[in-house]
């Protein structure tokens, strides 16, 4: 029997789930939206399942339960440390997402490191490899996957205000 505990892209692959809430789709198409195989896709959401943050009965993310492991336990589970300056994608506090929420402060910035990125901040490594190509700079499912980041990277104050917004962002309808 393999192993059902979480990955990182079982996260990627909620967000984007969550993004086509009320649609409907197959393993094919979340697999080629986030750039790995549909088989890759499936087990993605049956260690989602088997964690409790999904309900494949109902084909439903399970807000509540993702959201509570967002704040409480994503730093921990896939903790990520700041690396050297890079060219890449803005996430975290960095993200078009935190404008109207979080002041900017210089030197604090954070990016997906991406070749084409526009943006120069401290590297962090997403939490799959396919994210900075997928993501699409204004999209619902770039500002939730950047949103996660502030959990996993942000002060307290910052995943204080990242709460709030994650709550919102859960309980609107897509």
């Amino acid at each position: 029997m393999a192993k059902k505990y979480l990955k990182p892209q079982d996260i990627v692959v909620l967000a984007r789930i969550l993004t086509w809430d009320g649609e409907r789709w197959t393993y094919e198409d979340l697999g080629a939206s986030l750039q790995i195989s549909a088989s890759q896709a499936y087990y993605a959401v049956q260690r989602a399942e088997y964690s409790r943050l999904y309900d494949v009965e109902r084909g439903r993310v399970r807000r509540g339960e993702l959201q509570e492991f967002l704040v409480h336990g994503i730093r921990y589970a896939f903790a990520v440390q700041p690396g050297a300056p890079e060219r890449g994608v803005p996430t975290a506090h960095s993200a078009p997402w935190a404008a109207g929420y979080l002041a900017a402060s210089t030197g604090d910035d954070f990016v997906w490191p991406h070749p084409a990125g526009t943006h120069r901040g401290l590297s962090i490594d997403p939490l799959y490899k396919s994210v900075p190509d997928v993501v699409g700079e204004e999209s619902t499912f770039y500002e939730l996957l950047a949103l996660v980041d502030v959990f996993r990277v942000g002060s307290r104050r910052e995943r204080d205000v990242a709460e709030g917004v994650l709550a919102d962002q859960l309980e609107r309808p897509r």
